[in-house]
């Protein structure tokens, strides 16, 4: 649910939503704005961060090959220092797409891409298990995404 807006920006928001490539006067049309209000509105919302950015969604057949996986990290009990540590690490890293801090078995989940599966064994193997002793790592490949953002 979107707090703070208005029915205009809840508008510009879903509608770009569906389509960040709308030109000004076609987004401004489906609002119901003029192009200068629609502009104005825009510039408002990416300035207060409701808007951060817009993104690419690639085919992944045109990225050739690579594999995609899930690793699911755990970390010792009282660990604040490892905490800090791979948070940074995660951030910091190209191959992590999306890392999470989450509840259940694990304490973080990172979505993790690498060009074949020796480097993700690099990855998970030389980069994450190495952060903290008794780190528990859990690695899903995957194998087919059905749906994505």
């Amino acid at each position: 649910m979107m707090t703070g807006l208005d029915r205009t920006d809840r508008r510009i928001v879903e509608t770009l939503a569906r389509d960040a490539r709308l030109p000004m006067g076609e987004l401004a049309a489906r609002v119901g704005v003029s192009r200068r209000h629609c502009r104005v509105r825009l510039r408002a919302l990416e300035s207060r961060g409701v808007i951060r950015g817009y993104h690419l969604q690639l085919e992944e057949k045109a990225l050739g090959p690579h594999v995609d996986a899930f690793v699911r990290i755990g970390l010792p009990l009282n660990e604040s220092g490892a905490r800090h540590t791979l948070e940074a690490v995660l951030m910091d890293l190209p191959e992590v797409l999306e890392a999470h801090l989450v509840t259940g078995e694990t304490d973080y989940l990172a979505r993790v891409r690498a060009d074949k599966v020796e480097a993700l064994t690099q990855l998970i193997t030389e980069r994450l298990a190495k952060l903290c002793p008794n780190t528990q790592l859990r690695t899903s490949l995957v194998v087919r995404t059905l749906k994505r953002p």
